[in-house]
């Protein structure tokens, strides 16, 4: 047998070989195991890493826009990991360039937390096992603590409050292996610092029957498929119809799609710098001291693109869909392998268009098809299928597909009875089960670019005038346009009453009959947000006070909530974003609209809930002189 150390000393010349003979990669490939395993061997060896340093995630150092847009060919392919140490309680971005093994940047960041690692768990549960209290609270209710799964929360709690890293935990007793949120331990959670290894918190209030197993759908098995053919050379470009985008898969973000353009007979037409997921903030509405912390931050507390799982073909995504794997860490920075992360096909979309010729009955009509990029997010008990949808009129639009399985709440009642206050904030799913109401807000960042970087954007509302002069006959419909000056102007709300909408057009830009080239976003689904103004969550999560922001673009704002909103403060985010009102007419900038779900719980949504869709689009406005599809 060869001897593991000659099998690893010839993997690493061979790799060294690879390396000093490749062709350089665009700055914006997605990271190999390769790329990662480099990254993670040169920061351990630079001196100013500490030697406990733990791994939380891994993607590529975007480059600034700037330098980007104008010499993208010109600039180095380089990896960020963000490293915590649980010592000294500091954050750590560090960017390497794989290809010349050196630290590009080594950033100390002594206030934040770090989004919660998956890798974490076991230490989390360690801390959790060995608590006497925890213990006894077990033996009251008569559960084995080895049928016992815990399941870590980021802990809502600012950072002024404690001086360490804290999670809370709430727990569930395993059952079938399968499914873990179907017998919850109602009445205990726990307030864990990871930094001291101590509970600070230990919530026993009141003893709970558990439910019954829910009764569960087999797994669904994955169809034989005749493997498809791979994209030569860059998978990332990505070429459809008259589109043109490049995409990559980040740990917070998600899916990021970057240079998106259309082809207009030859002539190349920027829509967009950067499209991008920025958060996702989800408050539950029950108000029992277990539940009321519970305001997930599932970008910046636990990672879009981090919890990313395979895509089955055939089931998730057609059977001939294109695939690409993605690259995570765990914290000791071994590289992590994510098959078929991301995928993308086109499928028929159905009529494009149809009009029949009465005096011929001659019928024209076209067929169309849209071209689908996505990825799917399990971020605990949820899943989120997530895509950008390209179709062949110019359109975009974004979609999320909500799933997955509800957070119940263990109740010892049998039967619903709508006089109870605890009716009042969920519904009964299963006997013992409540699944209590919440709501689902998805920020998503737009970096257009409209036939440049030079923008301006417009709120359009339609109107009807009091009778007079202008409304003679009460029909009138009218078009209020007004232009967003400063960032403090551009907070806007949905209007569905006025059908608004928002153009973000191009300063100089026109089309044949002299009307400025835009792109016109056109709200879907939205909600308005219940949680209370004066909530402690609500003032982290400021960016659901308005559906739409406008703000100067800057490369470091990337997140309506802040780059790190784990034990956040308020303020952090968009309001720091605005709070010096820069000018946004005529520049460079950027959109963040901000739509929501709200989740009145049902029993059939147990066990498995039905998909729920909700997301919008940006659909040419006078960007094309006529309908795109006919030729």
């Amino acid at each position: 047998m060869t001897p593991i150390w000659l099998l690893l000393l010839v993997s690493t010349v061979v790799a060294a070989a690879q390396t000093r003979t490749q062709t350089p990669r665009h700055p914006l490939a997605q990271p190999t195991v390769a790329d990662v395993a480099t990254a993670v061997t040169v920061i351990r060896s630079d001196s100013r890493t500490p030697a406990n340093v733990q791994f939380q995630s891994v993607g590529v150092r975007e480059p600034e826009k700037s330098v980007y847009t104008r010499s993208a060919d010109s600039l180095r392919h380089e990896v960020q990991c963000v490293c915590y140490d649980p010592r000294q309680r500091i954050t750590y971005e560090i960017s390497v360039d794989p290809a010349r093994r050196v630290v590009t940047e080594f950033k100390r960041l002594d206030d934040v937390q770090p989004l919660i690692s998956p890798f974490e768990f076991d230490t989390i549960q360690a801390i959790v096992h060995r608590n006497v209290l925890f213990r006894r609270a077990l033996e009251r209710r008569g559960i084995p603590i080895d049928s016992v799964v815990v399941e870590p929360w980021a802990s809502g709690v600012p950072r002024s409050s404690f001086p360490g890293r804290l999670v809370r935990c709430i727990f569930f007793v395993r059952s079938n292996g399968e499914m873990r949120y179907d017998r919850p331990i109602e009445g205990l959670h726990m307030l864990v610092n990871t930094s001291t290894r101590q509970a600070m918190e230990v919530h026993d209030k009141l003893v709970v029957p558990i439910a019954q197993p829910a009764v569960l759908p087999k797994a669904s098995a994955r169809p034989k498929v005749r493997p498809q053919p791979r994209s030569k050379g860059d998978q990332q470009l990505v070429s459809w119809n008259n589109w043109s985008f490049r995409w990559v898969l980040q740990p917070k973000d998600g899916l990021v799609l970057y240079d998106v353009a259309w082809n207009d007979n030859g002539r190349r037409r920027p829509v967009a710098h950067r499209l991008s997921l920025s958060e996702m903030f989800v408050p539950y509405g029950d108000t029992s001291a277990a539940w009321t912390w519970r305001t997930a931050f599932d970008a910046g507390e636990y990672g879009v693109g981090l919890s990313s799982r395979p895509l089955a073909r055939g089931l998730d995504v057609p059977a001939n869909a294109s695939t690409a794997p993605i690259v995570i860490v765990d914290r000791a920075g071994n590289p992590i392998n994510i098959p078929d992360a991301v995928a993308w096909y086109e499928k028929p979309s159905g009529l494009l268009w149809r009009h029949v010729n009465l005096e011929s009955d001659v019928v024209s009509s076209k067929s169309g098809s849209e071209f689908t990029i996505q990825h799917c997010a399990t971020v605990g008990n949820y899943d989120y299928m997530i895509s950008w949808i390209f179709a062949q009129d110019g359109t975009i639009k974004f979609d999320v597909a909500l799933t997955g399985v509800m957070l119940a709440k263990g109740t010892g009642d049998t039967v619903w009875s709508q006089n109870l206050d605890s009716r009042k904030t969920s519904h009964m799913i299963q006997p013992r089960l409540l699944a209590p109401f919440h709501q689902h807000f998805f920020s998503v960042r737009l970096d257009l670019d409209v036939d440049g970087p030079e923008n301006s954007v417009h709120e359009l509302d339609i109107w009807s005038p009091p009778a007079g002069q202008e409304n003679r006959s009460l029909n009138a419909m009218m078009i209020d346009d007004w232009e967003f000056r400063f960032e403090h102007e551009a907070q806007s709300s949905v209007k569905p009453s006025a059908a608004r909408r928002w153009n973000i057009q191009h300063a100089s830009a026109m089309n044949s009959f002299g009307m400025p080239t835009a792109y016109c976003l056109v709200p879907g689904i939205n909600a308005q947000p219940f949680l209370k103004p004066e909530a402690a969550p609500r003032k982290r999560a400021a960016f659901i006070n308005h559906s739409l922001w406008v703000t100067r673009h800057n490369d470091n704002e990337l997140y309506a909530a802040g780059p790190y909103p784990n034990q956040s403060q308020p303020g952090e985010g968009l309001p720091r974003y605005v709070a010096d009102n820069e000018s946004i007419r005529n520049r460079d900038v950027v959109v963040w609209y901000t739509f929501g779900v709200t989740h009145v719980t049902r029993p059939e949504d147990w066990p498995i809930m039905p998909v729920e869709h909700a997301g919008f689009s940006l659909m040419p406005m006078g960007f094309f002189n006529h309908n795109p599809t006919i030729r």
